[in-house]
C-alpha cells in the first residue's frame, strides 16, 4: 500500500515537470517572437514546379463589358448584326504582374513562411492585420490577405512615400482564352497586380463598331501561396486557379460626342441671299465695257 501510494506521487511530480518544461519553451518562444508554423498532412516538395492560371474572363469586370455592349446593341445604337464579344475578347492583352513576397519552406512535415527581408521589414510597420499575417496567426482569414496585398501593391509600384518601384519578377498578358498563365514557378507566396485595362469597343467587336464608346476596369490585387491546401483532400496543390477580382466592375461605358456632319455648301442664315450675285457680276461686266469703250474714244 505504501510503495503505490509512494509511485502515484512520482508519476504526479513528473507530470508537472513536463507541463513547467512546456510551458517554459513555449514561453521562450513567444518573447522571441518566433512565428507560430502550421502542422500539414504530407510534406511539401520544395522543388516542384509551380504555376497559375488567372481567370480574368470569368471576373466581374470582364461579364460586366459583356453586358454594357449587349445594351447597347439591344438599344439600336450600334450598326445592324452588330454582336457582342465573349469575355475573353474583353479582357485579352491585359497585362499582369507578379512579385515574389515569401519562400515557402518544409522542415520535416513543418510549413514554414520566409519572408523577402525587405518586405517583412516595411510589413512591420504597418501594424495589423500585415503583423498578424506575417506571424502566422491569421492565414485563413481572407480580409487580412486582401489588406496585405493592398498594401504590398502599393509599396511595389512606388505608391508608397519614400518607396521606390520593383521590378516585377514575372510578367504575363491575359490569352484569347482570357487567362494569364505563370508556369515554372517555385514554391512561394506571390503577389500578382493586374495593371487597370482600359478599351475602345471597337477593339473587341469584330466589325470594328462602337469607336465612340470606351470601357475600362481596375482588379484588386492578391496573394497567392504555391503550393496551396486542399483541405478537403487533405493534399498540396501546386498548380493553382484562380478568379481576379475587380475593385469596381465598371459604371458603364464613357461615349464621345457625335461628330459633326460638316459643311453642307450653303450660306449661314445670317441675311444673305443668293440671287443679287448674277445680277451684279452682270452689272459689273456692262461697267467694265463701257469704260473700256470710252478709253478708245479718248485715246483716238
Amino acid at each position: 500500500m505504501t510503495i503505490k501510494s509512494e509511485i502515484t506521487r512520482n508519476d504526479v511530480r513528473l507530470v508537472q515537470l513536463v507541463a513547467a518544461a512546456c510551458a517554459l519553451v513555449l514561453a521562450c518562444l513567444l518573447l522571441a517572437g518566433q512565428p507560430a508554423r502550421a502542422f500539414a498532412l504530407g510534406a511539401i516538395d520544395t522543388g516542384a514546379s509551380c504555376s497559375i492560371e488567372a481567370d480574368f474572363a470569368a471576373s466581374s469586370g470582364a461579364k460586366q463589358g459583356v453586358s454594357d455592349i449587349e445594351k447597347v446593341i439591344a438599344a439600336g445604337s450600334l450598326p445592324s448584326g452588330t454582336e457582342a464579344p465573349s469575355a475573353a475578347r474583353i479582357v485579352q492583352g491585359t497585362t499582369v504582374n507578379l512579385w515574389r513576397v515569401a519562400t515557402v519552406c518544409n522542415e520535416s512535415g513543418w510549413t514554414d513562411v520566409q519572408w523577402d527581408a525587405d518586405f517583412l521589414a516595411w510589413l512591420k510597420t504597418q501594424g495589423d492585420p500585415a503583423q498578424e499575417l506575417i506571424l502566422g496567426t491569421d492565414w485563413k482569414d481572407n480580409t487580412s490577405w486582401a489588406s496585405v496585398a493592398s498594401k504590398l501593391a502599393s509599396m511595389v509600384q512606388g505608391k508608397t512615400s519614400g518607396v521606390d518601384a520593383r521590378t516585377p519578377d514575372y510578367t504575363t498578358t491575359v490569352g484569347t482564352d482570357g487567362i494569364a498563365r505563370f508556369a515554372d514557378l517555385r514554391c512561394a507566396v506571390y503577389l500578382m497586380v493586374p495593371v487597370d485595362y482600359s478599351y475602345t469597343w471597337s477593339e473587341v467587336l469584330e466589325n470594328g463598331a462602337g469607336s465612340r464608346y470606351h470601357s475600362s476596369m481596375a482588379f484588386l490585387p492578391s496573394l497567392i501561396s504555391l503550393p496551396t491546401l486542399n483541405e478537403a483532400e487533405n493534399s498540396w496543390v501546386y498548380d493553382v486557379a484562380a478568379i481576379p477580382k475587380c475593385a469596381d466592375p465598371g459604371s458603364g461605358p464613357t461615349v464621345d460626342p457625335e461628330p459633326s456632319s460638316g459643311g453642307s455648301g450653303k450660306l449661314p442664315q445670317t441675311g444673305q441671299l443668293w440671287w443679287p450675285v448674277p445680277v451684279l457680276l452682270a452689272i459689273g461686266a456692262v461697267l467694265l465695257a463701257a469704260g473700256y469703250v470710252l478709253r478708245r474714244k479718248a485715246q483716238s
